[in-house]
C-alpha cells in the first residue's frame, strides 16, 4: 500500500490571469489601475524631482494595430527585483495597505489582462546602472502551466534616472475596439480629470476651504503628451450665506469630523471595533494589527448653476471612487425598507445644486475600486453626513424624528429651492431664473477665462433680479443729466444761467455734429442696464456675431435723428450690439417687450450681414433658439404649478399641525375623493383612514382644494398664515371677502390649467405665467 500525499498542491492554474481579463473593466479604469501605483509612490516619498506620469495610447488613425501599445510611465522612484516581484503577484498586499490607492495584485492583473495579452514591466531605482525588466505573457504562462517569468536587465544612459514603466500589447479586441472611436482618449482624459482631480491640483480646491486632501507638490499627468487638467468644483463662495431659521448658513462648508482610532489588520484589510484589544486580527488571525486614524473630512457646498450632474464624490488617499454620488439624498425608513428621495424636489427633474468631496480614507472599497464597502464605517460617514432621520421638517416630524441638523440636512433645507435671487443664489432676470445662462458661464469657468473664476458675476445677476423684482433697480440719468454730461464731453460751454442749485431749465438744442457716433453710442452704454439673458451667440446662414442687449432710459436716435426704440452697432471682434430704450412709448404705452424689439432689431441687422433676403420673421425664429431661458411652455408651467403646490401642501400643513381635521371637514366629498385617488396612486398601501387625521393627507391635496380651505377658513391661510394676503386688518367685510374671493380664485385657475389640455394658447399660457408669478410671491416663506 503506498503512502497517501499528505499536502496537496493549490497553485492555479497561469490560466487564472487570462480569466481575470473577462471582469467588467472599462479603458479609463484599466488606465487608472496603472495610474494609482505612481501616485502612491509619490505620496509616500518626494525625491524633489518633477512628479510625471505619462500615458500613451493609440491613436484612432492607427494603421497597425498588431505592433499597438499602451504605455504608463511615471517618474517615482521605481522598485527593487523584490518589491517588483510582490508587486506583480495576484492577491498581493503590501504593510501599508491604508496608505495607499492599492494597486498592485488583483487589480494590476485584471487592468493589463483586460487590456492585452502581453505586458512588460520595466523599473530602475536612482543610482542603479540598470532597468529591470519582467514580460508577462499569458498565453504562453498557459502553455508552459508555469507563473515563472524571466527577469532581464538592461543598461540605462542616466544612471540617476528612475521610475516605472507599463506597456501592454497584443491588445485584446475589446480594447481596440474602444480605441477606434474617436471620443474613447477623450472620455479616458476627462474621467482622469476627475477621478484624480485632488491629486492633480494646485493649492486646495475651493479658496477659503482648506481640507490638507491634496499633495504638497502635485504630479502632472500627461495623455498622448497632453496635460490633464483637474476637475475644479464651480462653486459659490464659502463668503456667501442665507439664512434659515435664524441661522446663517454658508453656500460651502467645510467638513473635519475625527473618530475613534481603530485597529486594521494589514494583511487582509479587516478594520475592527474601536475597543478591540485583541493582538490578531478577528477575520484572518494574523498578528498585523496596526491602530489607525479615523477621519471624515472634505466639503459639501452650492455650485453656481443647476445641472443633471450633481452629487457627492467619495474619495479615498485622493482617488475618487464614487463620483457625484446622490444615496445620501435619500431616506430609508428603517421600518418599512422604503427609500423616499429628499433633493431634488424642486423642477427641472433631477436637476440639482448640492455637491461635495468626502474623503474616507478609512473605509474599504471594493476590488474594482468603484465603491466603498458598504459596512458599518460607511453607516457611520453617513449618519454623520445626513443625519438618521428625514431632512424634510415635516417629513421627519411625521416620523418621530427630531429635526435634522446635519451638515447635509442643513445645506439641503437652506438651499432646496431653485428661486431666482440672492436668497437662494439663483441669476434670474427679473422674472424667472436664468439657469441655461448659469450653465454657459460655468463653461467659461472650466475653460479658465479670468472674468468667470470668482461667483461675483452670478452674484451680481442673482442680485440684479432682486433689484428688478422689487423696483429698486439703478435707473438711468434724467435728460438735464445727460445733456450736462454731453456738454462736459464735447466742451460745449454751459448756459451763462446754469446753476446747478436753481430750478432745471429747457436744454438748448445740441448741434447734430457736436456728438459723434463714438461719443454717444458711449453715452448709451454708460447710462444703461445689460440685459445679460440676451448675451449669447446668434447664429444665421452660417453668419454669427456675439449678442449683447443693453436696455436704457436714453432718447435713442436713428439715422435721420428720429426718435427710435432701438439701434444697433456692430463693433471689433463680430460683437452685435443692441440698445432698446425702455421708456418709449411702444413699450410704456402699447405694451411692446423689450426683450421681443431687441431680438427683432438683432435679427435685421444680422440678415443684413449674412446677405440674406429670407423673411426677418425666420431670422428672428432661428436666433431665438440661442436663448433657451426664455422658453415658454406648458412642461414649464407645470413644472412651476407643481412645486408651487409642493410649498402651499407643506405651508398649509403647518399651519394646521394642531388641529388637522378642521382642513379636512371643510373639503367637500369630490375633493376627498380626489385627494384619495392621488394618494392611492402614489401609494397603493397607505392607510388612507389613519392618514385623514394627520397633516399627511395635505401631501395628495390639489389646487381646487386650497382654494376651498381659504374661502372657507381664511383665518388659517392669509394674514401670513400661508399666504401673506392681509384679511383682519381690513375692517370692512366687504374688502376682506373680496381679497379671499381673489386669492381663491387664482389658486382654481391654476388647479384648472393643471387639469386642462396639454396644449394651451399661448396668451393663456402668458396669464398662467403671471398668476404663477404673483403666487409665489404670496406664499409666505417657510424655512
Amino acid at each position: 500500500m503506498t503512502d497517501q500525499p499528505r499536502t496537496l498542491d493549490l497553485t492555479p492554474s497561469p490560466r487564472l490571469l487570462e480569466v481575470l481579463g473577462d471582469i467588467p473593466y472599462t479603458i479609463w479604469q484599466c488606465i487608472a489601475e496603472l495610474v494609482d501605483n505612481a501616485f502612491d509612490n509619490f505620496r509616500k516619498i518626494d525625491t524633489g524631482d518633477p512628479r510625471e506620469i505619462c500615458v500613451t495610447l493609440p491613436k484612432p488613425t492607427t494603421e497597425d494595430w498588431d505592433a499597438a501599445e499602451i504605455t504608463v510611465a511615471d517618474t517615482g522612484t521605481g522598485m527593487s527585483t523584490d518589491q517588483l516581484q510582490n508587486a506583480l503577484r495576484a492577491g498581493y498586499s503590501d504593510n501599508d495597505r491604508y496608505g495607499s490607492l492599492g494597486l498592485f495584485g488583483m487589480g494590476f492583473n485584471i487592468a493589463t489582462a483586460r487590456l492585452g495579452r502581453i505586458t512588460t514591466v520595466k523599473t530602475t531605482q536612482a543610482g542603479e546602472e540598470t532597468w529591470t525588466s519582467v514580460t508577462i505573457d499569458f498565453h504562453e504562462m498557459q502553455r508552459s502551466g508555469s507563473f515563472a517569468v524571466n527577469v532581464t536587465q538592461t543598461l540605462k544612459d542616466d544612471p540617476e534616472m528612475h521610475g516605472t514603466e507599463f506597456t501592454v500589447s497584443r491588445l485584446q479586441e475589446s480594447t481596440i475596439s474602444a480605441l477606434r472611436k474617436s471620443n474613447t482618449i477623450g472620455t479616458v482624459r476627462n474621467k482622469l480629470a476627475d477621478v484624480y482631480s485632488v491629486l492633480l491640483r494646485e493649492g486646495e480646491a475651493i479658496p477659503g476651504i482648506e481640507t490638507s486632501a491634496g499633495m504638497n507638490n502635485p504630479a502632472s499627468l500627461y495623455i498622448n503628451d497632453k496635460k490633464v487638467l483637474p476637475s475644479r468644483p464651480c462653486v459659490w463662495s464659502p463668503s456667501r450665506t442665507t439664512q434659515y431659521e435664524g441661522v446663517e448658513v454658508a453656500a460651502v462648508r467645510a467638513i473635519d469630523h475625527e473618530l475613534a482610532p481603530a485597529r486594521a489588520c494589514q494583511e487582509c484589510g479587516h478594520w475592527h471595533p474601536e475597543h478591540y484589544t485583541a493582538e490578531e486580527c478577528a477575520s484572518c488571525g494574523r498578528r498585523k494589527l496596526e491602530l489607525r486614524e479615523r477621519r471624515i473630512y472634505g466639503w459639501l457646498g452650492v455650485r453656481r448653476y443647476l445641472d443633471s450632474n450633481f452629487g457627492i464624490s467619495f474619495i479615498r488617499n485622493g482617488r475618487k471612487i464614487l463620483t457625484d454620488d446622490r444615496s445620501l439624498f435619500s431616506w430609508e425608513n428603517p421600518d418599512t425598507g422604503e427609500q423616499s428621495v429628499e433633493y431634488p424636489l424642486e423642477p427641472p427633474a433631477n436637476q440639482g445644486r448640492i455637491v461635495g468631496e468626502i474623503h474616507l480614507d478609512h473605509v474599504p472599497v471594493t476590488y474594482q475600486k468603484n465603491d466603498f464597502e458598504r459596512g458599518s464605517h460607511w453607516a457611520t460617514a453617513v449618519n454623520y453626513l445626513r443625519g438618521i432621520g428625514p431632512i424634510r421638517p415635516q417629513y421627519a416630524k411625521r416620523h418621530g424624528y427630531e429635526p435634522n441638523t446635519s451638515p447635509l440636512g442643513l445645506l439641503v433645507r437652506a438651499f432646496q429651492k431653485n428661486d431666482p435671487g440672492v436668497k437662494y443664489l439663483t441669476p434670474g432676470d427679473g422674472s424667472k431664473a436664468m439657469h441655461e445662462k448659469a450653465r454657459e458661464w460655468a463653461r467659461a469657468f472650466n475653460k479658465g477665462e479670468p472674468e468667470f473664476q470668482s461667483d461675483e458675476k452670478w452674484y451680481q445677476q442673482a442680485a440684479k433680479h432682486d433689484a428688478i423684482k422689487h423696483g429698486t433697480l439703478e435707473q438711468d440719468s434724467t435728460a438735464e443729466q445727460e445733456l450736462e454730461k454731453l456738454k462736459r464731453e464735447t466742451g460745449l460751454p454751459l448756459s451763462p444761467n446754469h446753476d446747478s442749485r436753481s430750478t432745471p431749465q429747457a436744454p438748448r438744442p445740441v448741434p447734430e455734429l457736436a456728438e459723434s457716433e463714438d461719443t454717444r453710442f458711449r453715452r448709451y452704454q454708460e447710462n444703461s442696464v445689460e440685459l445679460v439673458e440676451l448675451d449669447g451667440k446668434i447664429t444665421f446662414e452660417e453668419t454669427s456675431r456675439q449678442l449683447k442687449v443693453y436696455s436704457t432710459a436714453s432718447r435713442l436716435r436713428g439715422a435721420a435723428g428720429e426718435d427710435v426704440p432701438t439701434v444697433t452697432r456692430t463693433q471689433a471682434g463680430g460683437v452685435l450690439t443692441v440698445f432698446v430704450n425702455s421708456t418709449h412709448p411702444i413699450f410704456t404705452e402699447y405694451g411692446h417687450r423689450v426683450h421681443d424689439h431687441a431680438l427683432w432689431a438683432a435679427a435685421e441687422t444680422l440678415r443684413a450681414h449674412a446677405e440674406s433676403r429670407a423673411p426677418l420673421a425666420r431670422v428672428v425664429a432661428e436666433i431665438i433658439r440661442s436663448f433657451p431661458d426664455l422658453r415658454l411652455t406648458a412642461r414649464t408651467l407645470h413644472d412651476r404649478a407643481d412645486t408651487l403646490l409642493a410649498r402651499v401642501q407643506e405651508a398649509t400643513a403647518q399651519s394646521f399641525s394642531d388641529d388637522p381635521e378642521a382642513a379636512w371637514s371643510v373639503l367637500t366629498p369630490t375633493l376627498k375623493t380626489d385627494a384619495e385617488s392621488a394618494a392611492l396612486q402614489k401609494n397603493s398601501a397607505i392607510d388612507w383612514a389613519n392618514v385623514t387625521k394627520t397633516s399627511e393627507f395635505f401631501d395628495y391635496l390639489g389646487y381646487e382644494a386650497f382654494a376651498r380651505i381659504t374661502e372657507v377658513l381664511p383665518e388659517r391661510m392669509l394674514d401670513g398664515q400661508v399666504f401673506r394676503t392681509s384679511w383682519q386688518s381690513w375692517t370692512d367685510e366687504r374688502v376682506r371677502n373680496r381679497a379671499v374671493t381673489r386669492l381663491a380664485r387664482l389658486l382654481a385657475d391654476i388647479g384648472e390649467f393643471v387639469s386642462a389640455s396639454p396644449r394651451p394658447h399661448s396668451r393663456e399660457m402668458q396669464r398662467i405665467q403671471l398668476i404663477l408669478d404673483e403666487l409665489y410671491d404670496q406664499v409666505e416663506e417657510r424655512a
